[in-house]
């Protein structure tokens, strides 16, 4: 039996595994040294955070431990820079015209921040503008940044895609993202697929239908 469970195995995962959507460097630990706890980058610059371009006015802080905790690794991003700043990827021939796919990611609110209610606009390309809130309290610290995990439900309308993230109002200090990734929402297994595990569920039956029960012998 256990070859069986093995092609099952194999089928379910083959069924699972399909269109998986890279973001690269989600969370942000692949770019230039950082010093003193964080730097501030220009809008434009497409080079001191591996796979992200920094948009404007305002730019972003990349911020290390140093400063406060990442929710992911080392490194995170505060959306601000001095005013409205953000990011944006360009993810190349990964999706599926007609699935839907959820973007998610960590968020928290720059733990010296006044408290109150910080938030930013996360779009990708094809689906409307979402608004993301996070009420800030005195229980944000650096070393206890408290993260959400928040989610971007989207349909897929082409095979290349946009995502970003943009703060909101004109303050210095305000969220602070981490870990973004895409799934898709519901996988739908792909006809091979279906054919592999159909496939597997026979052969289980079939070796099971040819297994002989053992007599019991009494003695």
């Amino acid at each position: 039996m256990r070859g069986f469970g093995l092609i099952l195995i194999a089928s379910l995962a083959m069924a699972s595994s399909a269109h998986a959507i890279t973001v690269t460097n989600g969370s942000f630990e692949e770019g230039a040294a950082i010093t003193g706890g964080f730097d501030l980058l220009a809008p434009g610059n497409t080079t001191a955070i591996t796979g992200w371009t920094v948009l404007g006015p305002g730019g972003v802080d990349y911020v290390d431990n140093n400063l406060w905790a990442a929710s992911n690794g080392s490194r995170s991003v505060e959306l601000p820079g001095i005013g409205t700043g953000g990011l944006s990827q360009v993810v190349t021939n990964q999706f599926v015209i007609g699935q839907k796919y959820v973007m998610r990611f960590d968020y928290t609110a720059n733990p010296f921040a006044q408290d109150g209610n910080y938030g930013a606009t996360v779009s990708v390309t094809g689906a409307g503008p979402v608004v993301f809130d996070y009420e800030k309290t005195a229980a944000n610290t650096p070393g206890a940044m408290n993260y959400l995990t928040f989610a971007y439900n989207f349909t897929a309308t082409s095979e290349t895609k946009t995502i970003e993230f943009l703060s909101n109002g004109s303050n210095f200090l305000g969220i602070v993202i981490d870990n973004v990734s895409i799934t898709e929402a519901g996988v739908v297994p792909e006809p091979a697929s279906w054919a592999m595990l159909l496939a597997g569920f026979g052969l289980t039956g079939a070796m099971m239908r040819r297994r002989r029960p053992v007599q019991a012998v009494l003695s």
